[in-house]
């Protein structure tokens, strides 16, 4: 058991040498710390979906606003787009979804 902690205390001390600190921007364009609201436009009832794109060490789908990878297929498409974008991302199932983006703050 102290191995094992002694491993995860080295891993995250690693990730603290190497932290970088990102001021959220005030562009339009989606990047880190970017909240976007966006449907699925196949979705026959619209459902709006909110998520906060942030890095992969933050992901989190609790909370309210769920925290997605820039990393992970949704992430990555809406990446350096903006509101009224529509763009398509394939899915871990495999299908490609068309994605529009209603709001970014």
């Amino acid at each position: 058991m102290r191995d094992l902690l002694e491993a995860r205390i080295a891993e995250i001390e690693k990730l603290l040498d190497n932290v970088e600190i990102i001021t959220k921007s005030t562009s339009s364009k989606i990047n880190f710390g970017s909240i976007v609201t966006f449907v699925f436009t196949a979705d026959t009832e619209e459902e709006k979906h909110t998520v906060e794109i942030v890095g992969s060490g933050e992901v989190a789908i609790d909370g309210d606003i769920p925290r997605i990878s820039f990393h992970s297929p949704i992430g990555a498409v809406l990446r350096d787009k903006k509101k009224g974008d529509i763009v398509k991302a394939r899915m871990d199932s495999g299908d490609r979804k068309e994605i529009k983006i209603l709001d970014v703050q």
